[in-house]
């Protein structure tokens, strides 16, 4: 499975931490913009032979309690993140209390004293941004070269989970019904 990671970390300038009233971003504030549903649509199926969009969080940063992270940030996106208890299909944390990297004196950003990486599954990410564009090219009745192209590859995504959830069900012997969609 391929994996990208992205770093959440605020690029705050270094002239607004120099300020007295300068205050650093909660990990709350800087996942948020991460799953929050404005921005974000994940797949709502918990089950490991659906496509499912995966993410694992590592929190790193002196301040960072598992309170912070458990309560604040877990509580508010239950109303539409549906959590799965395998891995890597599923919202997981992890917690490292070193500092985050340390700019060079010549950087103009400023070190703040905890950050976020989130790691994602790339094959889900793609097939929904690829969904994205579809739904608004046929909404405009655009038919490009990039349409094709992620129709191709969506078509090409469902053979690869049809083959991947065959695979499943048969090495566990699985007597179940639940064709691709």
């Amino acid at each position: 499975m391929k994996i990208i990671s992205s770093f959440l970390l605020p690029l705050i300038p270094f002239s607004c931490s120099t300020q007295k009233d300068f205050k650093s971003p909660s990990v709350y504030d800087m996942c948020v913009p991460l799953f929050s549903q404005a921005h974000t649509c994940f797949v709502h199926q918990s089950t490991p032979y659906k496509m499912l969009l995966s993410a694992t969080l590592h929190f790193r940063g002196e301040n960072i309690i598992p309170k912070e992270i458990g309560q604040k940030l877990i509580i508010a996106m239950k109303q539409w993140w549906r959590f799965s208890d395998t891995t890597p299909t599923g919202f997981k944390c992890g917690i490292n209390y070193c500092r985050p990297y340390i700019f060079d004196d010549d950087s103009d950003i400023a070190l703040t004293d905890k950050q976020v990486c989130a790691l994602v599954n790339e094959m889900a990410t793609s097939k929904y941004l690829c969904e994205i564009a579809l739904n608004q090219s046929s909404n405009t009745q655009d038919e490009t070269a990039e349409v094709n192209e992620a129709n191709d590859f969506l078509q090409g995504l469902k053979s690869n989970y049809q083959e991947l959830e065959s695979e499943i069900i048969n090495a566990n012997e699985l007597n179940l019904a639940t064709p691709f969609k």
